[in-house]
């Protein structure tokens, strides 16, 4: 199996009952040599903006696989596509790019060990009804001058998280939604 570690600037926190994490790389650097398939799950600011790049590709295994679902401009396009074609990271699936959308004639588009979405990740119809749903509470918690249960680039609270989470797994089960209807 892969080996399973991750990295982050935020130190994790204590697992809940019953929970292992993975092993925690203390660099980026250490995360990059050893991972087998790394997640790019990162906000866009100047300190994450070209996170990704000719240097850190060049640190991964050739059989190693990147993964963005964060935005486009954490991974230097060109870099990312010269080290694919090199063979120095084996694949990349992405959901963002930059430009996105690529052009048509990018050579990513072409490549077998590249996978292209549309930035639809979160199409998912169970996660479009929790984000309108957290854009109503907002919105509420605006009108009524009370603070907003969650702001872009914000983390709520544990405890706020769990209960919004049983919340909206309630209100989707409510909403007798037939997933399988097309």
């Amino acid at each position: 199996f892969p080996s399973t570690s991750y990295y982050t600037r935020v130190l994790p926190a204590a697992p809940l009952a019953g929970m292992t994490l993975p092993r925690y790389c203390k660099t980026l650097e250490s995360c990059l040599k050893s991972a087998d398939f790394l997640f790019l799950v990162v906000p866009l600011t100047p300190k994450t903006k070209g996170l990704i790049s000719s240097k850190q590709l060049k640190m991964m295994k050739p059989t190693a696989h990147l993964i963005n679902i964060a935005r486009g401009e954490v991974v230097d396009t060109d870099d990312l596509t010269s080290a694919l074609l090199k063979g120095e990271i084996s694949a990349a699936a992405l959901d963002v790019t930059a430009p996105e959308p690529l052009p048509e004639d990018h050579k990513l588009r072409s490549m077998k060990n590249v996978i292209l979405t549309p930035h639809i990740g979160s199409a998912t119809l169970e996660c479009r009804l929790r984000m309108a749903w957290m854009a109503l509470d907002n919105l509420m918690a605006g009108v009524k001058g009370q603070a907003m249960v969650r702001t872009p680039g914000s983390w709520a609270a544990k405890s706020v998280v769990q209960r919004l989470n049983k919340e909206y797994r309630r209100k989707v089960a409510d909403a007798n939604i037939d997933y399988n209807k097309k």
